[in-house]
């Protein structure tokens, strides 16, 4: 097996290593070695596994903080906004502000967490989980621009509420004169908090508009159109509901008692506003109560004065019915504002007293 070397002096190095070489040539020697080798890999590679493990899990793990923080923000965010609407059904003001306030800073914390979660690698390299991801921001948005305004109309109900005696509720009919004109007062002053509780609507509109049913949002698409008919709902009646809130205590004699000029006419006899003045009446209001209200035939007014009113009427007036122009013929303009006018300047001309607007009722007949 060896071939020794006749040399006197024996070369041990070159022994050992051609032992070493028969030795590793033996079947179990070399299943051992190969076993160790495996292990050593496997060894190896496992380490490397938990490393890649530990970048991911330092990597990701604040994003799936995140986004646990985000769904739990959101269904508390959505429970106290739902209780805040309720107490609002309810004119539990106050219960409302606070569900509403607790609701607003659930859905400021979501939308915080979901922004962390959106700077992620992920987010600014897949184009789909960028628009997913707006889509889940424009819902957010609008749930804490909701909230924001169910917080200012329970805000503003609440105050209303607490001008009135004995904690009752808001029931016009039961107020008494001085609740009427602490109300009315109050609602002459809000259109600046009307204003900027539509606004809030329509902003919320307009992100609820942006959403995009064609992803993780499909599931929710029948609840996310229903609230947004009923934004759009809660946004034309606060449009309509400003106007009013200035048109109202005018017509209820505040800030200043009111006195109004009402016409009653008559659809059987045909005129460019819609019939025959037969009956004008006087209404005066005042800090919401009426303190008189009377009527009168028109030709009470005419017939007094047909002698001292020479104005010439329109051509088909003074062809197919007087050839003077009188109050009870005054709405020939089928512009109703030119005509309430041209009404106005009769009734102070054969009256001689001081209105402060008009008012057009019209009488139907079956």
């Amino acid at each position: 097996m060896f071939k020794l070397s006749k040399s006197k002096n024996l070369n041990f190095a070159e022994i050992y290593h051609k032992a070493q070489s028969v030795y590793d040539e033996i079947p179990l020697v070399k299943r051992t070695r190969r076993r160790r080798a495996i292990f050593k890999f496997l060894k190896y590679f496992s380490i490397f596994i938990l490393g890649v493990f530990a970048i991911l899990a330092i990597t990701f793990g604040s994003n799936v903080l995140s986004l646990m923080k985000v769904y739990q923000s959101s269904i508390s965010g959505k429970y106290y906004l739902e209780q805040a609407i309720e107490k609002t059904k309810s004119q539990e003001f106050e219960q409302a502000i606070s569900f509403s306030s607790q609701s607003t800073e659930d859905f400021n914390q979501a939308i915080d967490a979901f922004d962390e979660f959106k700077n992620g690698f992920l987010s600014s390299n897949v184009p789909y989980f960028n628009s997913q991801f707006n889509n889940v921001s424009y819902l957010l948005n609008s749930a804490e621009i909701l909230s924001r305004s169910v917080n200012q109309g329970s805000a503003f109900a609440n105050e209303l509420q607490n001008l009135l005696d004995d904690n009752k509720k808001l029931t016009y009919s039961l107020f008494n004169p001085e609740e009427k004109k602490r109300i009315i007062g109050r609602l002459y002053q809000s259109a600046p908090e009307l204003n900027g509780m539509q606004a809030n609507l329509e902003l919320a509109l307009m992100d609820l508009e942006k959403i995009q049913y064609n992803g993780i949002l499909l599931p929710a698409k029948g609840k996310i159109e229903d609230v947004k008919t009923k934004v759009r709902t809660a946004a034309d009646l606060l449009k309509q509901a400003i106007p009013m809130s200035q048109v109202l205590p005018a017509l209820a004699g505040y800030p200043k008692p009111s006195t109004f000029l009402v016409l009653l006419q008559n659809s059987d006899e045909l005129r460019p506003t819609g019939g025959f003045l037969g009956t004008y009446g006087i209404l005066e209001t005042e800090a919401g109560d009426i303190n008189r209200f009377e009527t009168h035939d028109i030709y009470h007014m005419d017939m007094p004065v047909k002698d001292l009113v020479n104005l010439d009427p329109p051509a088909p007036i003074k062809t197919y019915l007087n050839k003077k122009w009188y109050m009870r013929d005054a709405n020939w303009s089928p512009d109703w504002p030119s005509a309430a006018r041209q009404i106005e300047w009769f009734y102070k001309t054969e009256n001689n007293l001081l209105i402060r607007s008009t008012i057009l009722m019209v009488s139907l007949t079956a």
